[in-house]
């Protein structure tokens, strides 16, 4: 409570400092923004809205939305096991990884135009004007996935004289960066262009142990032309065309707890991890390359047509994201998967039709349509490789505590099939017989023909079966199928067609003197049509093993899946609502605005376009619904401005997406709200200093989560120096999945985290930055940037231990012989350093700039998980370590 009530002390002497800071004779230009679909002032707009300048881009050496969340405390953005694999977050919500039918809740725009997957948001920004980040629930003029948020990218447009920008960057691990655009008149009267191209390349920061190859590495290019033809006063056209491709070997992960498995794993590949590996030692064992290939292309139709009293906006686009990627997911030298590839397509079309008053009338009005139509095809194969099966073996071995092993699980299903075929053959020569009399004849017989002969008689009872047609296995031929190399899932193909429409409008009106208000309506209808063709080859995992002994279900990788649409099921998952936005305004002064808003957003149906790894059955989660109260005052002067807002911020049935080691659990959290404060401020402090500070205080907490993910807990267990120095892998102990139990004491699969703060949330995020603005001589100028970067330390997800040293101590030394260390608790912070300083020699526009980010190297993860296949081990993925460089810039 202390700390607490001493950062909002900081907080208050910061708001303090900058209002008091008025007298400053230098100025801060004017900030436009077009969060409402219409240019506005920042200070004009009730509403929280983070801008990031081109400026500010070009001096902290942001290269792409990654980047850009260290100038947006609001913003997270996680990479996790494959570049296209992306979450945008702000405010703490957000979701859209790991699964292509799961939208996101973000919606990434540029030029207006919607990226419906955040694949296809990755790549190098481009020549920009500036990025909004709008924070709550904007689905009443963006509709559907702005649900808690919006990133709105606004680039340069072509101009009607020559122009242009050359800039190269060289960089520590061998990064090369090439950017360029010109402009200016193509020669046709009234037609202008812009021609904007990027490479971005690095060497891998990781190393492969499999054949000590670089992974982590960049590859990236993206090409950008826009046409502008200015037809008449009143009507304009800008055709935009883009393409960009992602050519990578990503992501490294690294240890956080090395449990049993892995120790079996090991022992099985012949080779390990040293001991004290952490994540940031990124080193990986991957026993085929793996790749991550992304490529977009997008063309877009911009028209704008002056009406008189009102603008006529269309924006028609077409757009198509193809990503592939393969990388062996247990991550260890044991073959254990020899193929683990994912395709994805989507192919998109959406078309806005918008009317926006433009007159100087004091009532202001937007009214729109937006239509998608998009396809998407996902296609997953998971191969088992050819030392699965020992793998599998032994870990049945220790999960069971030697109770069973694939020879004995064998002779147990087959001895239940004979007994099955004896009861069938009885009851078909004695049909007066009831069940029970059936039965005990049977398990009297069985027990016979087991005493005279044991599996012999078994199997022998079940070839004569084979014999007459009986679909049945004897042990052999059960075992035989377990654990195939070559099986596994041979191919998870859905195709899924989604329609959009909404309906949008908003109108801004006075109410009285100094008083303002707008309401804001939207009507969306999505429906999504879905085709799914499974096919898998895993025998095992169709065994009722759970009944036996639960702890056998982890070693069941692939469940039997029902194709759909079938008998019962249409496949088609339609989901609607209505979405509202309110705001009163007040003038308190000339330079000072509060307001109060009540706003709703609307995410629809996401279906599980995978095989899910706790339900089959479980095809989507349903919508999301979203609302937010804020509160929030902006003030002006010519030298600074700041904007703060207090917000309660509510999502009911939030799609959880949660990777549980071997497959992701999607279901809704019934009701997850976030309550907290903002702040948003810069001062030019005199002719040469200005400064910047940017926060966010987020109080999360689950009102009701009752399908959250098990926990994944310690247990008790002997000191390290306690520990029986003869223990072999199967006499060791797993940490226990913690799971609520039904009636009967049968695990639920889930647990109920209502009341709980959920993982991943930071409780306090900040930027604090200052640059001094400087002339070394007449003819170059310079500055100096200082930034620091903060959040606060949080667990990252719920389904992995935060402290894990109390097991990995004994777990290490036991299985491998040595000294076991570990203490690498599960969590994320930030405490970053960034600096650049630039010259500019303003005859010939020459600039040059050293930067770095990260200077502090500070070590932390950006999510974590249960390991693949691999139950009682954990990984993390690394944060980016130190980077640093120089770029040269010449703009003619």
């Amino acid at each position: 409570m202390k700390r607490f009530k001493q950062k909002y002390l900081y907080v208050s002497l910061a708001l303090s400092a900058f209002l008091t800071a008025g007298s400053a004779q230098a100025e801060i230009e004017e900030i436009t923004v077009t969060a409402n679909k219409r240019e506005q002032s920042l200070q004009d707009i009730p509403m929280t809205v983070s801008v990031t300048s081109a400026e500010t881009i070009k001096q902290s050496s942001i290269v792409d939305l990654i980047d850009l969340q260290t100038a947006v405390p609001s913003l997270r953005v996680n990479q996790l096991q494959s570049s296209a694999q992306t979450n945008f977050v702000i405010r703490g919500f957000g979701n859209g990884a790991n699964n292509p039918g799961i939208e996101p809740a973000v919606l990434v725009l540029i030029d207006g135009v919607p990226r419906s997957r955040s694949s296809s948001s990755l790549a190098d920004l481009p020549n920009l004007e500036r990025v909004e980040v709008l924070s709550g629930p904007q689905s009443t003029l963006f509709g559907k996935n702005a649900s808690t948020g919006v990133i709105s990218i606004t680039t340069k447009a072509p101009e009607g004289e020559m122009g242009g920008l050359v800039e190269t960057t060289l960089g520590n691990n061998g990064t090369q960066i090439i950017k360029g655009t010109v402009t200016g008149p193509t020669g046709i009267e009234n037609l202008s262009y812009r021609v904007s191209g990027s490479t971005n390349k690095s060497d891998g920061i990781a190393t492969n142990l499999a054949d000590d190859s670089l992974i982590n590495d960049r590859d990236r290019s993206a090409f950008r032309a826009q046409f502008q033809w200015d037809a008449a006063d009143d009507l304009t056209a800008r055709l935009i065309l883009d393409h960009d491709k992602i050519e990578e070997a990503c992501c490294v992960t690294g240890p956080l707890f090395r449990g049993p498995a892995s120790a079996v794993s090991d022992a099985i590949g012949g080779a390990a991890l040293p001991l004290d590996a952490t994540p940031w030692d990124r080193q990986i064992y991957m026993n085929f390359e793996p790749y991550n290939k992304v490529s977009n292309d997008g063309v877009s139709l911009h028209i704008e047509k002056d009406l008189g009293y009102a603008t006529l906006t269309s924006i028609t686009s077409d757009r198509n994201t193809d990503m592939k990627s393969n990388f062996d997911a247990d991550f260890s030298s044991a073959n254990l998967v020899k193929e683990n590839k994912l395709d994805y397509n989507f192919d998109t079309f959406t078309q806005e039709l918008r009317l926006t008053s433009n007159d100087d009338s004091e009532i202001q009005w937007t009214l729109g349509a937006f239509y998608s139509d998009e396809d998407t095809f996902n296609n997953r194969t998971v191969i088992f490789g050819d030392q699965i099966g020992p793998y599998a073996d032994t870990l049945i071995s220790a999960l069971s505590d030697g109770d069973f092993n694939l020879d004995i699980i064998s002779e147990e299903v087959a001895k239940g099939a004979a007994l099955q075929v004896i009861a069938g053959g009885i009851a078909a020569q004695a049909p007066t017989l009831t069940a029970e009399q059936v039965q005990a004849l049977a398990n009297d017989q069985f027990a016979a023909t087991f005493t005279a002969a044991g599996m012999d008689g078994v199997n022998g009872v079940i070839t004569a079966a084979q014999q007459a047609g009986v679909q049945v296995l004897t042990s052999d031929q059960m075992r035989a199928q377990f654990f195939v190399p070559g099986g596994g899932s041979q191919g998870e193909r859905f195709d899924m067609n989604a329609k959009t429409l909404s309906l949008f409008a908003n109108v801004e009106f006075p109410l009285a003197e100094n008083w303002s208000a707008s309401v804001g309506l939207n009507k969306t209808k999505d429906e999504k049509t879905v085709t799914a063709d499974v096919v898998i080859e895993d025998f095992f995992a169709t065994l009722p093993l759970a009944a036996v002994d639960p702890r056998l279900s982890a070693v069941q990788f692939f469940p039997p899946f029902t194709n759909y649409p079938n008998d019962s099921e249409d496949g088609v998952f339609e989901s609607d609502d209505v979405t509202h936005t309110l705001r009163l305004t007040h003038d308190l002064s000339e330079n000072t605005k509060a307001y109060v808003s009540h706003s709703t957003g609307f995410k629809p149906t996401s279906v599980n376009l995978s095989v899910n790894a706790t339900d089959a059955t479980k095809r989507a989660a349903d919508p999301e619904r979203s609302d937010n109260f804020e509160i929030g005052i902006k003030h002006s002067h010519d030298s600074g401005y700041i904007n703060a807002a207090i917000f309660n911020q509510n999502i009911e049935g939030f799609q959880s997406n949660t990777f549980v080691g071997n497959g992701f659990q999607l279901v809704n959290a019934g009701d997850q709200r976030h309550k907290g404060i903002e702040i948003d401020m810069k001062q030019q402090l005199s002719e040469e200093w200005v400064m910047g500070l940017s926060a966010i205080k987020i109080d999360a907490e689950y009102e009701s989560f009752v399908n959250g993910p098990c926990d994944h807990v310690a247990i008790d267990v002997p000191a390290p120096t306690e520990a029986d120095p003869t223990a072999t892998v199967s006499t060791l102990v797993f940490p226990t999945v913690a799971c609520d139990v039904d009636a009967n004491g049968n695990s639920k699969g889930i647990k109920d985290r209502s009341g709980e703060t959920p993982a991943g949330i930071h409780d306090w995020s900040a930027n604090f930055n200052a640059t001094y603005s400087f002339n070394v001589s007449d003819a170059v100028s310079s500055f100096l940037r200082l930034e620091y970067v903060y959040e606060s330390e949080v667990d990252v997800v719920e389904n992995v231990p935060g402290v894990t040293s109390a097991l990995s101590g004994l777990y290490n030394a036991a299985a491998y012989g040595g000294n076991g260390v570990g203490n690498i608790p599960a969590t994320r912070s930030t405490r970053n350093f960034n600096m650049s300083m630039g010259f500019t020699h303003n005859p010939t526009g020459i600039e040059l700039m050293f930067w770095g980010r990260n200077l502090t190297n500070h070590e932390s993860l950006l999510s974590a998980f249960p390991t693949t296949a691999a139950p009682g081990s954990y990984g993390g993925y690394p944060t980016a370590p130190k980077t640093y460089g120089l770029t040269a810039r010449a703009t003619f």
